[in-house]
């Protein structure tokens, strides 16, 4: 049986994030499907965007998920 709570449909992209005093940081946008769960999005400074800490958060949801959804039926 197929897990529920698979990652898949994972993008990544820069995007520009402006400040209030007009300068330019880019960012990492990392956006990903929980099985039917989603679309989440985890944003970082491209900088900090590191694929160990990307795959950290992105299994973080999947905990966090399997925890509140409770037994099915």
């Amino acid at each position: 049986m197929p897990d529920e709570y698979a990652i898949h449909d994972v993008q990544q992209s820069d995007q520009p994030s402006f400040g209030m005093n007009g300068s330019v940081q880019m960012m990492r946008v990392v956006t990903y499907y929980v099985g039917p769960h989603g679309p989440f999005r985890l944003v970082y400074p491209k900088d900090q965007a590191t694929a160990d800490q990307i795959n950290h958060d992105m299994n973080q949801e999947c905990v966090l998920l399997r925890s509140t959804s409770g037994p099915q039926a």
